[in-house]
């Protein structure tokens, strides 16, 4: 059995040598015919993967949240003077107008991102850095999950704050 696998190995080796050198012989031979055949295996291959890379992208959003089939982020396209603006920003009313006018709009949540913001308790003043403010339906429609408290009650009320683990420290 083993003569049998030794053979089967020496004979696959010299193959594969052989290959080779007629591989490379042809290179040598049609230099003009091979590299046209190289850099388009090489565009070809390098597409593929930059095509890959770029739906596995796209595909990974949003992909953390329970009702990830069901959430869609409303954007603005418009035409000023003559310049198209593209921008993940819309009106304020336009959530509670589409939960209104149309039926299939079973929840929205309004997400403004916000620069640095002045943090008052009592006497303690300081600027902290990265407040993002939403609706009460955060929580509702997207999946994080708190340390303490109550995600239906943690932004019904006017002002109501919820920090993350390190802010709280």
């Amino acid at each position: 059995m083993s003569f049998a696998i030794n053979t089967l190995t020496r004979i696959l080796k010299v193959m594969i040598r052989n290959f080779l050198k007629i591989a490379f012989r042809n290179i040598a031979n049609q230099k003009l015919y091979s590299a046209i055949n190289i850099i388009g295996l090489t565009v070809g291959i390098t597409a593929s993967i930059l095509l890959l890379l770029y739906v596995k992208d796209e595909l990974s959003f949003d992909k953390i949240h329970p009702q990830a089939d069901q959430l869609y982020r409303v954007n603005t396209l418009a035409t000023i003077q003559d310049t198209e603006l593209k921008t993940a920003t819309v009106m304020a009313p336009l959530g509670p107008v589409l939960h209104q006018d149309y039926p299939e709009v079973l929840n929205y949540c309004r997400i403004d991102a916000m620069g640095e913001e002045l943090v008052t308790k009592g006497e303690t003043q300081f600027y902290e850095d990265g407040f993002i403010f939403a609706d009460s339906s955060f929580f509702t429609l997207f999946g994080f999950e708190l340390i303490k408290g109550n995600p239906a009650t943690a932004l019904a009320e006017p002002n109501s704050i919820v920090l993350s683990e390190s802010l709280a420290k």
